[in-house]
């Protein structure tokens, strides 16, 4: 009874906390939502059959033999699908649950025949669960094009952060246009169960090349990256070109990071004049988050999360923007004040993933454009692909290929190498 009870209660947790939103086909929808609330009203249903009704224990043998099946295929299916993140180690804690579930299922059996198809159903259920937290092929679409040729020692303060700095009104934002990867998963799974070393930017400044509209720089990362950025009389332009050679697996991870230091809202392009302020928002729960993303519809779309980054999602205000159409966001501060700039990305389209995100679900896909705010800074995150929105550590791929990432910043005089501090952190996670 104590196993079945924990079992309920685990299942009925997964339906609460597990991604929601997702159409009646897709297999998260099942794995997510369906299969644990089959399994959560199957358990509950012997338990208070046999406590309150004192039925058969034949029900109960049977629910017990589908636990054990689920736990044995769920042990083999993780341990082949994902051999490093539910190595040996990890795997040996429910490999020993899961037999001990089946030697008291087998203990408590009435009839042989019957406990061995629901241990099946059981094994199948297990197995399509864990199957379905495999992230799904990359969907990420790199350009192509050739990395910047740097000639030059690294120095101690020159782009050692991959940052430009540059004025918008009275002080200086600060992006930083590298494809740069928080967390990944080596076997294309949850980044929680990933090694230590799966964790943070794998970034080493190798040259740098001051010129006389700007600078040029050249790292390693999770492959190689270029950075150039060249001012003229009415602005700034910035290219960076990152070469994966194979692909990534990633939970968080940003295309570009804008760094504001004064409270800030935001306008895209597709959505006009409109102006969205860059609020803050609370993890695991708490206020919503703002976003944006490319719908598979060839729509832009700007939504507020239900609660933290989960769904559903409101949309505030949505526009037509093509693949390969540049978008441009427009920063000014939240009160008015004087002093805005405008940044157009030339690439993000092109490249983007919109494919349904298997963390968020309610069509989200797994592109976006967060907006965060800590304290009196604002942070604007643009990905191609990544699970940031939604519920837990689900990974999404970005394609071998090389990336690329023009930038144009309007109204802006200098150019300059990045501050001596270093980059914050992405987002609390």
């Amino acid at each position: 009874m104590v196993s079945l009870t924990v079992h309920a209660a685990a299942f009925a947790a997964a339906v609460a906390l597990r991604p929601r939103g997702f159409a009646f086909g897709d297999l998260h929808a099942w794995s997510s939502t369906w299969l644990p609330a089959a399994a959560a009203i199957v358990t509950a249903g012997a338990l208070v059959r046999f406590v309150f009704f004192r039925s058969s224990g034949l029900f109960v043998s049977l629910v017990s033999a589908a636990i054990a099946g689920g736990w044995l295929a769920a042990v083999v299916t993780g341990s082949a699908l994902f051999p490093v993140s539910i190595g040996v180690e990890r795997a040996v804690g429910p490999a020993a649950l899961a037999l001990a579930l089946a030697t008291l299922a087998w203990a408590t059996k009435l009839r042989t025949a019957p406990s061995l198809a629901a241990a099946g159903v059981g094994a199948l259920m297990g197995a399509f669960s864990i199957f379905a937290e495999r992230a799904p092929s990359p969907s990420t679409r790199p350009l192509g094009g050739e990395l910047a040729e740097v000639k030059g020692e690294p120095s101690k303060d020159d782009a050692a952060t991959g940052q430009v700095s540059f004025p918008c009104g009275k002080e200086h934002v600060r992006v930083r246009p590298l494809l740069t990867f928080e967390s990944r998963s080596p076997d294309a799974t949850w980044t929680a169960l990933a090694p230590p070393e799966a964790f943070g930017p794998r970034r080493t400044f190798e040259a740098f090349a001051k010129e006389k509209s700007g600078f040029r720089a050249r790292y390693a990362d999770d492959g190689e990256t270029s950075l150039v950025a060249t001012k003229d009389a009415k602005g700034l332009d910035i290219e960076a070109v990152s070469r994966l050679p194979r692909a990534v697996y990633s939970h968080l991870n940003a295309f570009a990071t804008i760094y504001v230091p004064f409270e800030a809202a935001v306008a895209f392009g597709p959505t006009g004049r409109e102006r969205f302020d860059v609020e803050p928002e609370d993890y695991p729960a708490g206020r919503p988050l703002r976003f944006a993303y490319l719908g598979a519809d060839v729509a832009f779309h700007v939504v507020r999360a239900s609660e933290s980054a989960n769904g559903p999602y409101e949309e505030l205000a949505s526009g037509r923007l093509g693949r390969d159409e540049p978008l441009a966001i427009e920063i000014g501060h939240r009160d008015g004040g004087a002093g805005s700039c405008k940044l157009t990305f030339a690439d993000w389209t092109s490249q983007v993933s919109t494919e349904p995100s298997p963390s968020a679900g309610w069509g989200v896909p797994q592109n976006s454009i967060q907006l965060h705010a800590r304290g009196k800074e604002a942070l604007i995150v643009l990905t191609l692909a990544e699970t940031g929105v939604g519920r837990g550590f689900q990974s999404v791929g970005h394609a071998p290929g090389v990336y690329r990432n023009r930038i144009r910043v309007d109204t802006v005089m200098t150019a300059a190498p990045p501050p001596k501090a270093s980059a914050p952190s992405l987002r609390p996670r």
